[in-house]
């Protein structure tokens, strides 16, 4: 028997619904709504692949090492399992499901050969054939007769067409059932099992909060946001209950979505202004506020089984599977009367952390978010691209939904965005905006934008250029005629379009150049900084717009000179992010710490810090000689 029968032989029982065999993981059994561990080993790439390649016929094998192979197995005493192998970025994944009464595997006897010994003949084997009629032989309940011609009585007559058949089989004994290691819970509905790939299910992974109840912990006349965490929240077991681990998630049905245990949580961060929200395995709560992380106030450290419970239980059935396959996930979440987030669930050494951004009710103006005016100009061009960039945590999904809804207002267009996951929703205005969400409604980015173009768009607005593949349709885009908006994590308006042109193939980045050079029409690098108050962060921006000088210097491979381009062009608009920092410390809208804390170049910003001082000096006039007073 092969070693992975030793995994397959729990499809016997009929409430198992799938088995995964994935890279880095656990072998793993969907059981209804539970994940049950088959086995605390965690399976390496070539164990998968070993295991897969076990049942596998000729022309499997080499469909696995094409990516993907699709086949049927049969198993005695278990019968046709359907096996999925993908490999994605180097990690081979598996899937392992009981094929219907019926199905495509055919309803015919098995036939003679490697099927009868439980291996299926390779797949280019029509197996939907006619069945082969298999040669008589002679019964053990059959009395014997004496042919006309003796022959040796232990030698049956073989038909000499068909090939020799092994004696008729005895009916397999039944595989008894052999109980997990953690006992499974009374049995719940069978839920709706999405395809191999969850990203593209129907069901939605956005959640809407139509209640809110608080906590059992939270005291008479307390606010929930203020209530300090019971011991059940802070992760003390209550006697008698045993530690959750994989194997006993508790489903959406267990607790009302409406009391979900992370909200309290999730509402004293909006509380507190605070941009996130970190819940780690084994640790204490912490948001970051202002740039740095902060403990609440009584918050103590939860168990890594308090936190699994606690993040499973917002996420739906395709969230879940997609947690197992991909070890993450990226969602967005909305609570009724708390607000709107975007949430990731990953697995760590400890057990599972989730990370939740704090997302405004309501698209945010330029000017509340201490930009200036003069950005609207960026986005007033009918085609062409203009990119929002910066590092993670600058602001750069806020500022470019701020251009978006600007947009939104003023012009009769449509406007199609493609984001991951969604975060800010428009309100109604003068255009059309169609919000799409990678993984719920498209699978790529750029397979999202190769369908925008055919949607008649006017405005296409990229949540992240990210790959070769989505720089490249997004520049097309452009070039046929279309505004493109994007963002991109770099730190400097002159590297930005170093990656842009460095994610071609060096055959291609010449012919970039001249393309690129014609439709850039503005970059726009920002930095957050904490204001002196402590409680509010201000943007310093770099800005650089498209201009003959610019397509020059793209064309002619001469990027590194944009710096020197920026600075002699101020009155066009420009402006280096060291100018910038200058004139927020001379507003006192920064410290001068602040400042040298993010500059490029920390000597030359200092340098014109103290040039400023001395001009303020010579301006302000002496004090005027009080006349003194005559007694």
């Amino acid at each position: 028997m092969a070693r992975i029968d030793n995994y397959l032989k729990y499809l016997n029982d009929p409430a198992v619904n799938d088995i995964f065999l994935v890279a880095g993981k656990m072998p793993v059994m969907l059981q209804g709504k539970r994940v049950l561990p088959l086995s605390s080993t965690t399976l390496s790439n070539d164990d998968v692949l070993s295991l897969c390649s076990e049942i596998a016929g000729d022309h499997e094998h080499k469909l696995i090492s094409q990516a993907e192979a699709d086949w049927i197995y049969e198993l005695e005493g278990v019968g046709k399992i359907e096996v999925s192998v993908r490999r994605h970025q180097g990690e081979s994944r598996s899937r392992f499901r009981k094929a219907p009464a019926g199905g495509s595997s055919g309803g015919g006897p098995t036939p003679p050969g490697p099927v009868a010994a439980g291996v299926r003949p390779p797949s280019h084997i029509n197996t939907a054939a006619p069945p082969v009629v298999p040669a008589p032989v002679i019964s053990v309940n059959t009395p014997y007769v004496a042919p006309m011609n003796p022959q040796p009585a232990q030698t049956p007559y073989v038909a000499p067409l068909n090939p020799p058949q092994p004696p008729a089989p005895q009916p397999p004994a039944p595989v008894p059932y052999v109980a997990p290691l953690n006992p499974p819970q009374p049995a719940a509905p069978v839920p709706y099992v999405a395809p191999l790939n969850p990203a593209v299910a129907n069901q939605g992974m956005e959640i809407e909060q139509t209640a809110h109840a608080p906590p059992p912990a939270q005291r008479r006349g307390t606010p929930a946001a203020q209530a300090r965490p019971s011991r059940e929240m802070r992760g003390h077991q209550p006697k008698g209950r045993s530690t959750l681990t994989m194997a006993a998630i508790p489903g959406a049905a267990d607790r009302p979505m409406s009391q979900a245990r992370i909200i309290p949580l999730l509402a004293q961060a909006r509380k507190a202004n605070a941009t996130d929200l970190h819940i780690i395995s084994g640790e204490e709560p912490k948001m970051r506020i202002c740039g740095q992380l902060v403990i609440p106030v009584g918050a103590e450290p939860m168990e890594p089984a308090y936190c699994q419970e606690l993040l499973m239980e917002i996420l739906t059935e395709p969230m879940r599977k997609m947690l197992i396959e991909r070890g993450n996930c990226d969602f967005s979440y909305e609570v009724s009367r708390v607000g709107r987030f975007r949430g990731n669930v990953s697995h760590s050494r400890n057990g599972l952390n989730g990370t939740f951004r704090c997302i405004p009710a309501s698209v945010p103006e330029l000017s509340q978010l201490n930009l200036p005016g003069s950005l609207r100009a960026m986005v007033e061009h009918h085609k062409g691209i203009v990119l929002v960039t910066g590092p993670t945590g600058s602001g750069k999904t806020t500022t470019l939904a701020a251009l978006v809804n600007q947009l939104n207002m003023t012009r009769p267009h449509h406007i199609i965005t493609v984001e991951d996951p969604i975060e800010y929703v428009y309100p109604v205005g003068r255009a059309i905006v169609s919000q799409r969400e990678l993984g719920r409604h498209t699978l790529a980015f750029s397979n999202a934008l190769r369908s925008a173009l055919r949607e008649d768009p006017d405005i296409i607005v990229v949540g992240d250029l990210r790959d070769h593949d989505t720089i490249e349709m997004a520049i097309h885009a452009a070039e046929t005629g279309h505004l493109v908006l994007a963002t991109m994590n770099t730190s400097s308006a002159h590297k930005t379009i170093e990656r842009l042109i460095d994610s071609f193939p060096p055959n291609e980045q010449p012919q970039i150049r001249i393309t690129l050079s014609t439709v850039l029409k503005g970059v726009l690098t920002q930095r957050l900084i904490p204001m002196p108050d402590g409680k509010t962060m201000i943007p310093a921006l770099e800005i650089l717009i498209g201009t003959p000088s610019l397509a020059n210097l793209i064309r002619e491979d001469k990027v590194f000179q944009v710096p020197q381009l920026i600075e002699r062009s101020r009155a066009l608009g420009m402006c280096q992010l060291d100018d910038y920092l200058v004139q927020l410390v001379r507003d006192k809208r920064i410290t001068e710490q602040s400042a040298l804390d993010v500059a490029r170049d920390s000597p030359r910003l200092l340098k014109m810090l103290r040039m400023q001082e001395e001009l303020a000096a010579k301006k302000t006039p002496p004090a005027a000689a009080q006349p003194q007073k005559r007694h």
